[in-house]
Parts: structure tokens; sequence; C-alpha cells
């Protein structure tokens, strides 16, 4: 919910045209960042620092999403390489919040 949230903020604030080459339809919202892409890369993320094996799996996945976003001229590709950068920062944040809520023994400075 994180990632929908700060994706939305960001598209208010940041308007980028999308490119819809050779569409009947272009949707009139921002491009920037790519949603699509942010969500399946922090379900990815979150995942691989869970169960390293689905998380590759899901990452697999989130890229061919992020591919099939720019292939599909819904999106550039500063908007995709935005979102995965942008899914990365907050997966390791909440994940480094979730060991300090529920796992005592670990700390944010445990996994430096």
């Amino acid at each position: 919910l994180s990632s929908i949230f700060i994706s939305y903020s960001i598209k208010y604030v940041f308007y980028e045209k999308r490119p819809c080459i050779g569409q009947a339809y272009c949707p009139s919202s921002s491009s920037f960042p790519s949603t699509h892409t942010l969500i399946s890369f922090s379900l990815g993320y979150a995942l691989f620092l869970l169960e390293p094996l689905f998380g590759m799996v899901a990452l697999f996945f989130a890229a061919f999403v992020a591919f099939c976003r720019v292939y599909g001229a819904y999106h550039w590709w500063s908007d995709v390489f935005a979102s995965i950068s942008l899914s990365f920062f907050v997966s390791f944040l909440f994940f480094q919040l979730f060991l300090i809520v529920f796992d005592k023994r670990k700390s944010f400075q445990s996994l430096w």
C-alpha cells in the first residue's frame, strides 16, 4: 500500500506525458513513475528478502511487467527504472521496520 501511495503522490507532483506510439487509446494520467512496475518489484523484493527462491521468480515476472509497460508504449524507460529503484528503497525500509518490530534480535545495523 505504501508503494501505491508513493507512486500516486509522485504522479501528482511530476507530470510526464505517456509515449503512446501507435495506440488508439492513450491514458491522460502521468507516465512517471510506473505504478505497475513499482508494485510488482515491491512484492518481488519483499518475497526475496523473506524467501530468496520465490523472490527470484517474482523478480523475473516483475522484470517482464516492466518490459511490457515499455514495449506497450505506456511508459518510458526512465519511468520503469525510477520505479524499480523506488520499490527497492521502500521494500528495504519496510523490511527493516519489520525486523525491528517483530524480531528483537535483529536491528537495522545487523544487515550492514
